[in-house]
């Protein structure tokens, strides 16, 4: 038991070390946490990052709520793909051209992005930014929405992605942490 405990000591003093690390390279960068968020997953997530990298965090949220109900999530989801809807946005940023990075999150919806998230893209030019991809899924992966997200931001620079899902929620933190700690930006 003493064991154990030992390791997890170990085990956060190291990611604790190696975050405080990486932070200083972003310092002198203005970073931007950009994330939708349906079931609060993903807004963790970003918390998580913004622990790691600083920065500042942006609620992509839509005009017309989205139902509790998860069917009529799932109705509304797929026919904004299938029709290419934009949903209007709630929040505008004024100051985006400010930021160097932005850290994009997303839930993962009939295998890619909400269209909130191409409302997003189209709204703000990406074009010279490092865009960093993060993502929540029930089940799956990310590699369809990273496909999408790369052929819609060709003029960024878009490094690594990563999806956490719902088999390994429960150590979001832990998991979300070590990866933004390792991030080379």
């Amino acid at each position: 038991m003493k064991r154990n405990a030992l390791i997890i000591i170990i085990a956060v003093f190291t990611v604790i070390t190696t975050a405080c690390g990486n932070r200083t390279s972003t310092q002198d960068q203005n970073i931007l946490i950009a994330y939708f968020s349906l079931t609060g997953n993903t807004k963790t997530a970003a918390e998580h990052i913004q622990a790691v990298v600083g920065g500042e965090l942006f609620t992509i949220q839509t005009v017309l709520e989205y139902s509790e109900d998860f069917q009529e999530v799932v109705e509304r989801a797929r026919y904004e793909l299938a029709n290419d809807v934009r949903p209007e946005l709630v929040y505008s940023l004024e100051n985006f051209d400010n930021f160097d990075i932005i850290f994009l999150g997303y839930p993962i919806w009939a295998n890619t992005v909400p269209m909130a998230i191409r409302t997003f893209i189209e709204t703000y030019d990406l074009s010279g930014k490092t865009v960093v991809l993060f993502s929540t899924s029930g089940r799956g992966d990310n590699i369809q929405s990273v496909e999408d997200l790369r052929g819609w931001l060709p003029d960024a620079n878009i490094i690594d992605a990563f999806n956490v899902n719902r088999e390994n929620i429960g150590n979001s933190q832990y998991l979300f942490t070590e990866w933004a700690a390792n991030l080379e930006l």
